[in-house]
């Protein structure tokens, strides 16, 4: 929530990307992207992780300006709970 309410939390005005994870069946929904950030059931298909794990810095999340990360335990905690 920390990385990740400010963009993709109940304010509109501030949402990023058409995502919403606050609520369950806007987040297991297709985001403006057409992409599902979160499958259930299938880490492996789920947008926020390649999201937090990427390299490549225009499609990071949280982007490389925010100060805060996701840490490695964070994402495999969020792996599980997909999973």
């Amino acid at each position: 929530a920390e990385a990740c309410w400010k963009c993709h939390g109940f304010d509109a005005r501030s949402r990023s990307g058409g995502l919403r994870l606050d609520e369950r069946d806007a987040a297991i929904g297709p985001a403006d992207s057409g992409l599902r950030a979160i499958v259930p059931g299938d880490p492996d298909s789920s947008e926020l992780l390649e999201r937090l794990s990427t390299t490549d810095p225009d499609r990071r999340m949280p982007p490389p300006s925010e100060a805060r990360r996701v840490s490695p335990a964070e994402i495999a905690r969020l792996r599980r709970w997909i999973a």
